[in-house]
């Protein structure tokens, strides 16, 4: 039987055993650095802002009091010379207008379905897939609430189902349906009174429906000249809508601008000549591509102007209004912020490699209060590439610092 001693002897290098082992085991594992590698993330620069549109604007001045019906829609490009609108004395005249209008449009489909002559219709299915089709196309543009070309398409669908209908066989002509419309038509025309006057485009340009009070005071002759001060008196002015000696007016060129003032580290993003894209948060209008057309002032107090040629009914009589500008989307390599170093002044992280810790530039193209954005280099080894172990937490940390080989 072993003594005590020798008993605690044992114990004892079996202990120390252990600890050996275990130190080498810490050695060998344990890293006095804490790394990750770096991934691709895209992001897309912007910035919110509040703003106003100018454009060149010509009003088109009514002299006689009267109920207006406008001859095309908001958008629409019109010549000189071409009858914009019509002056009626009652409701019930411009209604009645709106209604011939209506019917003769329907007879003219309905006599072009019946001719059989031009339209040879032997199949249904065709057909029935395209009533199907147009149908498709009308609740996406209800849904998108576009609703004056919902209105065009609507006479398109009309055709096919008068032709669908003669195809079937449920209808040989519409003889009996021509001759009740021309009834009324008949009615009608020997009841309304003729439009008391008409207003005729002046000049080309692109009818806008409504004024509001700016068109004398906002026009892309002051821009160069616009300050601070000047844009957001111009933003706290309320419009003016309701001015009946006014029947619209005409956008007369093919662009426009919308200014912003900006302050503060959003002026810096701006950059003459730039591509942007501006979002105004109109349902199913999407973003609109523009320019950056001119900066006048500075971070403390700067307008910025963006110009566009994008015409369309939902945007052309916007005038204040929040406006998202987006600068396009970035691809880089995602650093946390407490990765990033400088060395001489030069921005940078330190990357762990097989040998030794080596310091590596980046180029920032996006950052926030946690990461940093940096462009990727494929070519420049003194910059981060893709792959590289960058070390974000550790202690005596220097360019060319060795590491101990595992």
């Amino acid at each position: 039987m072993r003594s005590f001693s020798e008993r605690l002897l044992t114990a004892l290098l079996l202990i120390l055993t252990v600890v050996f082992f275990g130190y080498q085991l810490i050695r060998y594992f344990y890293s006095p650095y804490n790394t990750q590698i770096p991934q691709l993330q895209t992001v897309e620069k912007s910035v919110s802002l509040k703003g106003i549109a100018i454009r060149d604007e010509m009003v088109l001045h009514n002299s006689v009091q009267g109920i207006k019906t406008f001859l095309f829609d908001d958008a629409d490009k019109v010549s000189a010379g071409n009858i914009i609108a019509k002056i009626y004395k009652t409701r019930e005249d411009a209604d009645a207008v709106l209604r011939i209008e209506e019917i003769n449009k329907n007879i003219e489909l309905l006599l072009e379905a019946q001719n059989k002559d031009i339209y040879n219709y032997t199949q249904v299915s065709p057909l029935t897939k395209s009533v199907a089709d147009k149908i498709s196309v009308i609740n996406d543009e209800v849904y998108n609430q576009n609703l004056a070309t919902a209105q065009n398409l609507k006479y398109e669908l009309t055709s096919l189902l008068n032709k669908r209908m003669i195809s079937s066989g449920k209808e040989y002509d519409f003889t009996e349906r021509i001759e009740t419309l021309n009834n009324e038509l008949n009615s009608l025309k020997s009841s309304v009174s003729p439009a008391l006057t008409q207003i005729t485009a002046p000049a080309i340009g692109y009818l806008i429906k409504k004024t509001d009070g700016f068109e004398t005071v906002l026009s892309p002759d002051i821009l160069d000249s616009l300050n601070y001060k000047e844009l957001n008196s111009f933003m706290s002015m309320a419009p003016d809508n309701n001015d009946d000696s006014n029947a619209g007016k005409l956008m007369t060129s093919h662009v426009w601008y919308f200014a912003v003032p900006v302050t503060g580290d959003d002026f810096s993003m701006f950059k003459e000549g730039q591509n942007v894209k501006m979002n105004f948060g109109i349902y199913s209008l999407g973003d609109i591509p523009a320019t950056v057309y001119s900066i006048n002032g500075d971070s403390d107090a700067g307008v910025v102007v963006m110009k566009s040629n994008y015409i369309l009914p939902k945007l052309i009589s916007l005038r204040h209004s929040d406006v998202k500008i987006s600068f396009g989307k970035k691809t880089g390599l995602r650093i946390p912020t407490s990765a990033i170093r400088f060395l001489d002044g030069v921005e940078g992280v330190y990357v762990k490699t097989g040998s030794e810790i080596v310091f590596k530039k980046i180029n920032v193209i996006y950052e926030t209060d946690s990461f940093k954005i940096s462009s990727v280099s494929n070519t420049d080894d003194s910059y981060l590439s893709l792959y590289d172990e960058i070390i974000v937490k550790g202690r005596d940390i220097y360019d060319g610092k060795p590491v101990k080989q595992r």
